[in-house]
């Protein structure tokens, strides 16, 4: 079987069998090889903490000392939590407690902001990871938990101290 000879293209001289230029073939290469973005990642991260929080609480309930093998227990869980100041980021009119679970890239935390009572108003997941985030507003029966926990850390008297730490800085 005889091939049909392919003449080359008159503007670049290439036959007509490749026609993908450098600036293409560079696009495809980086849509291959591009990490997906937080807004691509942010509900997979969001549903893992969910489920870790919903465990170490339930363990929490039952006995305040247990640990779970794979996680720890309600103590262990998370960085750090703190108080970010209002202006303190563009834009950002009201205070919040950040309870931060990891940093780095990526990075991840919810943010409880409070009223004037120093009550939560509204709650966000968020996933962070170099000059990119996404975030999750919690509702329904993970909100409910969510404020579960912050009453916790209210009623320890974690959240004033995070808010007085902050204000002597």
């Amino acid at each position: 079987m005889r091939h049909k000879a392919v003449s080359p293209d008159r503007e670049t001289g290439r036959t007509g069998r490749n026609k993908m230029d450098a600036e293409e073939k560079i696009k495809v290469l980086g849509d291959y090889f591009r990490e997906p973005t937080c807004k691509e990642r942010v509900r997979e991260h969001y549903k893992g903490r969910m489920d870790d929080l919903r465990r170490l609480w339930a363990a929490y309930q039952e006995d305040p000392e247990k640990s779970l093998d794979d996680i720890g227990n309600i103590y262990e869980y998370g960085l750090c939590l703190d108080y970010v100041a209002p202006g303190t980021f563009r834009g950002q009119r009201r205070g919040f407690i950040r309870y931060q679970l990891s940093t780095g890239g990526p990075g991840d935390e919810f943010r409880f902001y409070l009223d004037e009572l120093r009550n939560p108003v509204k709650v966000e997941y968020w996933f962070l990871d170099w000059f990119d985030g996404a975030k999750v507003t919690p509702q329904g029966k993970n909100l409910e938990l969510l404020h579960e926990l912050f009453g916790w850390f209210q009623d320890g008297g974690t959240i004033d101290s995070a808010i007085e730490r902050a204000m002597e800085a």
